[in-house]
């Protein structure tokens, strides 16, 4: 996927210019981004990208033309087409509970509003929560209050909560499962976690990079597996492997596939399933996602294949 807001690049990001300039200038943005990934896509056959669009989470003003960006041509294009829409950089949002005067934007209140539209459009929906903020955030973005989110960027505090909790009923998988339960989360989530940012931001602070939630809901999982408890397994969130923003965090995925294996201590298995969560979350249809497993899956047998000859 490819993640953008095209606001931040617009030459009236940061004026007070009137909505009709921020909608020309981001739908110019967004042009230019998607032509520019459609030819990477010719020069590198069998890559495929699609969209998601960032709404900023200070920036409700930016709110109704990214909405109608996405919900409109965007999402229509035959190729790196929008299929999702996001909030990010800050949870200010979820705090914000004010109805709005007439004629005013309120932040809280206007991001919700514009991401249950794109919801109900049939867009998908995923928010960052849980970083910076509590875990009752990531709550929030799963109700219908935001348009139902069933990804959630990064989501730290959540996972801390639900181990720490757990842990007083023996931190088993059925108690992990059971903890996020308690704290108002319902299973089908998948997090999308990011190990470098998480780091620099501070939004997981751990001393140890093997506790880290990626490593712990895939411990679980394991557990749960290996004790035939198909049930927990099942019930837990998914967690997925992503670099964030490589530009800030000069980190590419596969810098943090290999942080994963040595500073985390996951084996192959662990990075195939993070694989197969990814692929589980995708934005896509139902036959979208069977041809990306197909896809995934002759791949991985094509490096399993290579590796072991090397190996040999």
């Amino acid at each position: 996927k490819a993640t953008t807001s095209p606001s931040l690049r617009m030459s009236s990001s940061c004026s007070s210019e009137p909505l009709p300039t921020l909608a020309e200038d981001s739908k110019a943005v967004v042009a230019a981004v998607t032509r520019g990934l459609r030819r990477g896509c010719e020069h590198h056959p069998g890559i495929e990208i699609n969209q998601i669009l960032c709404f900023m989470d200070s920036r409700p003003h930016w709110a109704s033309s990214l909405a109608d960006l996405a919900m409109g041509e965007g999402r229509m294009a035959s190729l790196c087409r929008i299929v999702a829409v996001d909030v990010a950089a800050g949870e200010a949002h979820f705090a914000e509970h004010a109805k709005p005067a007439a004629g005013e934007l309120r932040n809280g209140f206007t991001h919700r509003s514009f991401m249950c539209k794109c919801g109900a459009s049939g867009l998908g929906v995923t928010v960052h929560a849980g970083e910076s903020g509590p875990t009752a955030n990531v709550e929030a973005a799963m109700s219908d209050a935001y348009g139902r989110a069933r990804r959630i960027g990064h989501g730290y505090a959540a996972v801390a909560d639900a181990v720490c909790t757990a842990a007083n009923d023996g931190g088993s998988p059925a108690a992990v499962v059971s903890a996020f339960k308690g704290l108002g989360i319902p299973e089908g989530l998948t997090f999308e976690c990011c190990p470098t940012s998480s780091r620099a931001t501070g939004g997981w602070t751990g001393a140890d990079w093997a506790t880290h939630p990626i490593a712990a809901l895939l411990r679980l999982r394991t557990q749960a597996e290996q004790s035939r408890d198909h049930t927990s397994a099942g019930a837990l969130p998914r967690v997925t492997l992503s670099s964030d923003d490589p530009s800030v965090f000069s980190s590419s995925l596969t810098e943090e596939c290999r942080l994963a294996v040595d500073a985390m201590g996951l084996d192959e298995a662990a990075l195939r399933q993070l694989m197969l969560n990814a692929v589980g979350a995708a934005f896509l249809d139902a036959d979208g996602k069977v041809q990306l497993r197909k896809r995934f899956d002759a791949a991985w047998s094509k490096w399993a294949a290579c590796r072991e000859s090397r190996e040999s």
